[in-house]
């Protein structure tokens, strides 16, 4: 019994290195990111090594070295980075608060109101005399 040619073959799986935001990173993408300084930067990536989860990305600036030693993880494709800015931020306000009418007079309380209408009618000398 002979065996398939492609079980003697071992499997190579790629690894997809991911920005930040989710999007796969590959040679030759523009960047923008921050280093570890807090200095924001832009360039292009020229080399990945997917074989580290950090300082696994060379990125070429215009001006100034080439960082060495940062993570595709922590920075961002430059065209979502546009995106990002010329999108308005998805802000609904909040609705309304709903009008709760004030709640009908009880029918338990007297009001003064009827009181002082039967005095008015009532004799001035009896009220005097009360």
């Amino acid at each position: 019994m002979t065996m398939p040619e492609n079980q003697h073959k071992p499997k190579l799986e790629r690894i997809v290195m991911h920005f930040k935001n989710g999007r796969a990173a590959k040679s030759g993408d523009p960047v923008i990111g921050k280093n570890w300084n807090g200095e924001v930067f832009a360039g292009h990536i020229v080399d990945l090594n997917p074989s580290t989860s950090s300082c696994n990305v060379t990125v070429t600036r215009a001006f100034g070295p080439d960082l060495q030693c940062m993570s595709v993880g922590s920075m961002y494709h430059a065209e979502d980075g546009f995106n990002a800015l010329e999108t308005p931020p998805a802000f609904t306000p909040p609705p309304p608060p709903a009008f709760v009418p004030p709640p009908p007079p009880s029918t338990d309380q007297v009001s003064p109101l009827p009181q002082a209408a039967e005095q008015a009618d009532a004799d001035p000398a009896q009220v005097a005399s009360n």
